[in-house]
């Protein structure tokens, strides 16, 4: 990057990267500045980038060359992309070319290739020399912008001072609505008692929220206590879901069984409305308060995921235009009323359980990777990971519909077969081995020589690691042959095994070397 002599004639670059063996093949990183992601929203035939993946990636423990082109040792406009899925096998001995998801590389052509022609025959495409004497002068090199995929089929692009406006929106109609609803016919006072309510509403609907979350993790540390090993979704993915969405939904209508109606400081008799509707009123506000919250706070700090929480809110305002008009004609509590407030939803909720699905696919896949904590606790953090994603993925996806359908999901009968349906799950997942040949569990073995000089060997060792919460008692167990390879007898134990030093432990691989905290040693 310093001294080729290539390096001031570059005008963009695509760094192309992959965690598996292909699926989503998604921008996760764009700049400096939103030429590139501009360029990328204009010519993609098949548009995968999500700009909240920019402010998630920093914390990620992982980085691509992407950095050392765009941050480190220059600052050329580029792009990341990365395949995200189908890292069961990921830098192992079984990656090979048969595991290659069907269709990611004809995909993944298409793109760069309509890409590289777009770069090329932009006139925003310059060298180094000329994007010093130009700086900001051009209008798609000043500011990261917002952009994401709806579903693959089309991309959403717009700039960061759109996004102020935009974003800005939600809270503003928020804070305005009671003095819309109020001010003509009953003063300013009704007005502030009516924020109030809505302001309960939010606080209920953040607490169903942190319930949805809180749990999935509850129920997998019970379901632990009475298991041998974690991770029985690893391989079936599906299970996760299975087990953890049914006591997530639970967790998110609780709030509404405990309160069936809003507790009202507005004066029921002066408004000549029903405390059903008024109820009914202060949660939908407080829940559409509760995004625009969000989106305001995702805007302040300066991230460019915030099209999220904007998405939900605005679908919610034209879900409560379609419902309130419903009422008219089809009465507050009917059926065909919900209806028309669910249909302008959808849009909304199939994105949202796409994000979601994907997001918690994603963790599943990296977490047979991303290394071991120190027992007993360290057996309990994957399971609580995925329980607190899937219950994120849940209530970010059902969240906006709790305010009017939660009179009919709110019921006993139906909690109860939520309830009945995850513990079924439960019982089941305890017949699912964590592995198999598709999703293999990732085991280290290393032959480590300790040396006084170049030409004297002091000791020699092996050492085998784990890279999961299933530790070495664990393989050993389901994988004898290892125990007899390595002369371990079944009195083996980790208070009497000779543990390793984790600086003796040299790797390659960047997603190992925070896993060795079971490191064991066999001489």
């Amino acid at each position: 990057m310093r001294t080729h002599k290539w390096r001031d004639s570059i005008g963009a670059f695509i760094n192309v990267e992959a965690t598996g063996t292909g699926g989503l093949d998604v921008v996760c990183q764009s700049g400096p500045g939103s030429w590139p992601s501009y360029v990328y929203a204009q010519s993609a035939i098949y548009p995968m980038a999500n700009s909240a993946a920019q402010d998630i990636f920093p914390v990620i423990p992982g980085d691509t060359d992407y950095r050392m082109f765009s941050q480190d040792y220059g600052s050329i406009p580029g792009l990341d992309i990365i395949f995200l899925f189908g890292g069961y096998h990921y830098h192992a001995s079984s990656d090979t070319v048969d595991r290659l998801l069907p269709g990611s590389m004809q995909a993944r052509g298409d793109n760069l290739y309509s890409m590289v022609k777009a770069f090329a025959e932009s006139s925003k495409l310059k060298n180094d020399h000329e994007r010093e004497s130009l700086g900001d002068a051009h209008d798609y090199n000043d500011e990261q912008a917002v952009f994401f995929d709806y579903l693959t089929w089309f991309m959403i692009f717009y700039s960061r001072r759109i996004a102020l406006m935009l974003h800005s929106i939600p809270i503003a109609i928020f804070l305005i609505m009671p003095f819309l609803l109020r001010m003509m016919n009953y003063g300013l006072y009704c007005c502030f008692v009516t924020l109030y309510d809505f302001v309960k509403g939010m606080i209920l609907h953040a607490t169903g929220i942190m319930l949805a979350i809180i749990f999935p993790v509850i129920f997998s540390i019970l379901r632990l206590l009475f298991s041998s090993y974690g991770m029985n979704w690893f391989a079936n993915p599906y299970l996760a879901f299975l087990m953890f969405t049914p006591i997530s939904l639970i967790g998110l209508l609780i709030p509404r069984t405990v309160f069936r109606v809003l507790p009202l400081s507005q004066d029921v008799s002066i408004l000549k409305t029903s405390k059903e509707a008024l109820s009914d009123e202060a949660r939908f506000w407080g829940a559409f308060g509760f995004y625009a919250l969000l989106t305001l706070a995702y805007l302040l700090a300066g991230f460019t995921g915030g099209f999220l929480t904007f998405f939900a809110s605005a679908s919610m305002l034209l879900a409560w235009i379609s419902f309130y008009l419903s009422i008219n004609f089809c009465g507050h509590q009917s059926v065909r009323s919900t209806v028309f407030y669910v249909i302008p939803l959808i849009p909304c909720l199939t994105h949202s359980v796409y994000f979601g699905g994907a997001l918690v696919q994603f963790f599943i896949e990296k977490i047979g990777m991303m290394g071991s904590l120190p027992p007993p606790y360290g057996f309990y953090i994957p399971d609580i990971a995925i329980a607190a994603t899937v219950g994120i993925a849940t209530g970010w996806s059902l969240g906006p519909l709790i305010s009017i359908c939660g009179n009919w999901l709110a019921r006993s009968s139906i909690l109860q077969f939520l309830l009945h349906l995850g513990v079924i799950a439960w019982a089941l997942s305890s017949q699912f081995f964590p592995y198999s040949t598709d999703a293999p569990k990732r085991v280290i073995l290393q032959h480590s020589f300790l040396t006084a000089d170049a030409n004297q060997i002091v000791d020699s060792s092996y050492d085998v690691a784990v890279v999961d919460s299933n530790s070495i008692l664990f393989l050993l167990k389901h994988a004898p042959e290892v125990a007899k390879e390595l002369h371990i007898g079944p009195e083996f134990s980790f208070e009497t095994a000779n543990m390793s030093s984790q600086r003796t432990f040299m790797v390659c691989n960047i997603y190992y070397h925070a896993c060795q905290d079971t490191l064991t040693k066999f001489t």
